[in-house]
């Protein structure tokens, strides 16, 4: 639709038996009869240079394929290392719930003992919150 209207546009071309389309002014037809009997031929005229640029493509692309391949076939140097890194990053959630739980029994223990601050701990925030203080840090 083009403001509005139903919008149809015609577009010629010629189509290969690798069903690869080649146009001439991007399939628009000119309005002469001799220009527009032209533009098909002017389409083939275009294959052959078509061609050449997708064989330079192809013969580029040649020449990365055992680089590529090669890279495939290797082994990741770090992969030992990554592995590691990520038993530490699983571990790291608890290791914080543990401390933030030692933490908590330990001030716990102090306001028994005398002290009047009030703390609370609340784990499904990762927040610690002092009363007194009326301070917020976030783990």
């Amino acid at each position: 639709m083009k403001d509005g209207f139903d919008f149809k546009e015609n577009r010629f071309f010629v189509e290969g038996e690798s069903e690869i389309k080649y146009t001439f002014n991007n399939g628009h037809i000119a309005k002469d009869p001799k220009l527009a009997s032209i533009s098909f031929l002017k389409a083939m005229e275009r294959i052959p240079i078509l061609i050449d640029n997708h064989k330079r493509q192809i013969e580029k692309a040649a020449k990365d394929i055992p680089v590529f391949q090669e890279v495939v076939n290797n082994h990741w140097r770090k992969e030992v290392e990554l592995r590691k890194l990520k038993s530490d990053l699983s571990a790291l959630p608890r290791k914080i719930q543990m401390t933030i739980g030692e933490n908590s029994t330990d001030t716990n223990g102090q306001n028994s003992n005398g002290s009047s601050q009030n703390l609370h701990v609340s784990p499904e925030k990762n927040m610690v919150e002092v009363a007194e203080i009326k301070a917020q840090f976030r783990v």
